[in-house]
């Protein structure tokens, strides 16, 4: 589930049509996009079985968590663009926080390289820190920088108001309780990295979502 402050709106063809963005301001620290029980989860398996073109449209929709499940998102969350310089992250226990403030009337970005991307994409973000391309192995080279922005943007949220709080899993609401009040370590967004059975190490959390 998207936050509530947030709105489809087209965007150019080369970023894939459409994007979400801000109806209000949304302070750094806050929580922007949570799984929520309406989400489609796909299985491996059941991955395996669909037709060519319901693949396209999870292939594109999609996000693969560390159990290699793929989620489509049932509200506009699925339309969240990449940037490489984006406004909100993929935290460790899931949820995405907002790393900025990201002022109403703006673009809401992520990062695609904490998706488990099977393969290389292409970027067009048109950010200063453009990449060039989105690698399945961000992860691995740039999860420092990204445990950086996360901890520091976690730092606002119990000042801020939080309308997605009551859809974060028990379990979630409990850890991150516990880590914003110092009794818990922080989780790495390493922890969404999805290891296939052969062991090789695929990217994290690997939303697909709308191509860039």
């Amino acid at each position: 589930m998207m936050h509530p402050n947030t709105q489809v709106q087209s965007v150019a063809l080369h970023r894939g049509h459409l994007g979400v963005f801000a109806t209000a301001d949304i302070p750094r620290g806050t929580f922007v996009y949570v799984k929520d029980d309406l989400d489609v989860e796909i299985g491996q398996e059941q991955y395996a079985r669909l037709d060519s073109l319901r693949r396209q449209h999870v292939d594109t929709f999609s996000y693969t968590e560390a159990t290699g499940a793929r989620v489509v998102s049932w509200d506009l969350a699925k339309y969240v663009n990449h940037s490489c310089h984006p406004n909100t992250m993929s935290t460790g226990w899931g949820p995405e926080v907002a790393v900025e403030d990201i002022p109403a009337g703006a673009e809401i970005t992520d990062e695609y390289g904490l998706l488990n991307i099977e393969d290389a994409m292409p970027c067009c973000c048109g950010s200063a820190v453009c990449r060039g391309q989105v690698q399945p192995d961000d992860n691995r080279r740039l999860v420092s920088f990204w445990d950086e922005l996360v901890q520091a943007a976690l730092c606002f949220a119990p000042t801020v108001e939080q309308p997605l709080w009551s859809f974060i899993p028990t379990v979630e609401q409990r850890e991150l309780e516990a880590y914003l009040a110092g009794r818990a370590q922080y989780r790495s967004v390493s922890a969404l990295t999805h290891v296939p059975a052969d062991g090789v190490t695929a990217p994290p959390d690997a939303v697909v979502r709308q191509r860039v």
